[in-house]
Order: C-alpha cells, then structure tokens, then sequence
C-alpha cells in the first residue's frame, strides 16, 4: 500500500491559515495549486481505506494537518469523536482560531452535533 503521509503534509502544510494571507496573490496561488493536489490525494486515501494514515495524520504537530486530517476523518466516518475533540482543542489554542473555528463548526454540524 502506498504511504500518503508525506505527500499529504506537504500540501497541507502549504495551506493558508492566517487569513491576513488572502491578500497575497502568491499565496494565495500556491494555496489554491496545494488545495487540488491535497483534493484529489484525500481520493486516493479515502479509495484505500487507509486508517493508519488517519491516526498518524491526527498525531502532526502542524494545525493545517491535524485540521484537514479532521475533515478527512469525519468524511470517511472514522474516529470521529477523536477528530472533533482535536478540532475543539485547536479552536482553543490555536493563534489563528477564526480560521480554525470555521472549519470546527462546518465539521460539527457535517456529523450532526454542535456541542460548543
């Protein structure tokens, strides 16, 4: 089985967090080039039903992983109460957590609950 985990941190990592960051047309390139790429990888993940690559996903030290790893979790219907209580912990520690707290709440409200 193919190990996504690096390619998947990779573009995941360069995503835009800080919302200051949407008025730099460079970057925010680089983030729509890194967000297909991140897309169409999340396919071939989901297509593998890889769940290792899940918890390891969940485990990075990096907000935009742990984020995006969140959504993959709760779309595959895995480990969700796990994906949503890290969700819930970056809404709170997270320097960026408007960013973080819009994805929270749509991945909530995705798994039928919103318990903040």
């Amino acid at each position: 089985m193919k190990d996504y985990y690096d390619e998947y941190v990779k573009y995941a990592t360069r995503l835009i967090l800080n919302n200051d960051d949407y008025g730099n047309k460079s970057k925010v390139r680089a983030h729509n080039r890194a967000m297909k790429k991140l897309l169409l990888l999340e396919k071939e993940i989901i297509e593998a039903n890889d769940t290792d690559l899940f918890d390891r996903l969940l485990q990075h030290e990096d907000e935009r992983v742990k984020m995006y790893a969140c959504n993959l979790c709760v779309t595959m219907n895995y480990n969700v109460d796990n994906a949503l209580q890290i969700l819930k912990e970056l809404c709170v520690t997270s320097t960026e957590a408007p960013m973080i707290l819009g994805h929270c709440m749509r991945f909530i409200q995705s798994n039928g609950t919103c318990e903040y």
